[in-house]
């Protein structure tokens, strides 16, 4: 298994957890160079916040083009099997300045140092 594969078998696995009712008031935690960034995994039949129907929208035609130009060159991977980006909702960026939220954000998963699941020790 490439090590691209493995980052992305890890990934989803933390991701799809939070949707267990166990790991329910879990968020996804992303150490990247930027920071720990934490948020709520988004998965295609979440839309009803307009600002994630949006972020869905831009993602899947991001998605498309760079499907469409690498198929030119090689065979294309069909979405949801390479780890281009994860989207995430009630997101936070924490790093030694402020805490910066977002309703959504789209983390690039090569930028995705480590990943594991906790609860958000700032709300208790």
């Amino acid at each position: 298994m490439s090590l691209s594969l493995t980052k992305m078998a890890v990934l989803t696995g933390y991701a799809n957890t939070i949707s267990l009712k166990e790991f329910a008031k879990n968020r996804l935690f992303l150490a990247t160079p930027a920071g720990m960034i934490s948020g709520i995994p988004v998965f295609d039949e979440e839309n009803s916040n307009p600002n994630i129907a949006v972020a869905q929208t831009v993602n899947s035609s991001a998605l498309k083009a760079v499907s469409k130009a690498a198929s030119a060159e090689e065979e294309s991977p069909q979405t949801g099997e390479s780890c281009e980006f994860i989207l995430l909702k009630d997101a936070r960026l924490e790093t030694t300045s402020p805490v910066v939220n977002f309703p959504v954000l789209t983390v690039f998963c090569d930028q995705i140092i480590a990943v594991t699941l906790g609860t958000d020790l700032t709300n208790g």
